[in-house]
């Protein structure tokens, strides 16, 4: 079987993307739902409306830390453990705040992704001991790679997406990297193609849980 999860990190809650899955999911032009990927500092009682309409849409809500800073949590490329675990909790107060005390979410993904630091091992199993499992994306659609080589239109977009499958292509499960903020319309944009473009190979979707 192949499954697809739509993974969008969300530095700044924006009703873009929602507002294009809710519009197309009525018309029944998609059935998707992704998994929304949000840093702990977004998360106030302004945009609290976003994160429950997220869960009422049937979308998945993830922890990408609290600050999703690189010097706080990799110092000198060291991982802190303390500090990452401690993110990962303000993280989930600040959902708990919004969503309710018995919400939980199980899934995070280290800012700059796991693959890109070295002895994660100890914070690994602490996070464990916490309920809670790292992922990490294995494909992607180029919007957050540097301006030199970042997409800048659908068609060259929807070609790098075609072009990361080789970095995991042996996998049956495609967790995709994608970005919902500020500057990056373009994805939001894309998306209609991106999620045919799976559909046609014959990806079911999913979310992270």
């Amino acid at each position: 079987d192949r499954h697809l999860t739509l993974y969008l990190s969300q530095f700044s809650c924006s009703f873009h993307s929602i507002k294009f899955l809710h519009t197309n999911i009525q018309k029944k032009q998609i059935h998707s739902n992704v998994s929304f990927f949000h840093i702990g500092y977004t998360i106030t009682p302004e945009n609290g409306d976003i994160l429950k309409r997220q869960i009422t849409e049937g979308h998945a809500i993830a922890n990408h830390s609290l600050s999703h800073n690189f010097n706080l949590l990799y110092p000198g490329r060291v991982p802190n453990q303390s500090q990452i675990v401690s993110e990962v909790n303000q993280t989930m107060a600040n959902f708990q705040a919004i969503l309710g005390k018995d919400f939980k979410t199980r899934i995070f993904r280290y800012p700059g992704g796991h693959m890109s630091w070295q002895g994660l091992e100890s914070t690994d199993q602490a996070l464990a001991k916490e309920g809670v499992q790292w992922i990490d994306w294995n494909m992607l659609c180029g919007d957050a790679e540097p301006a030199s080589v970042r997409p800048t239109t659908s068609e060259t977009m929807m070609a790098y997406l075609d072009g990361s499958q080789k970095y995991f292509p042996e996998s049956h499960v495609k967790v995709v990297l994608m970005h919902d903020t500020a500057g990056k319309e373009l994805t939001v944009q894309t998306l209609p193609q991106i999620i045919e473009y799976f559909k046609d190979q014959g990806y079911t979707f999913g979310v992270l849980e």
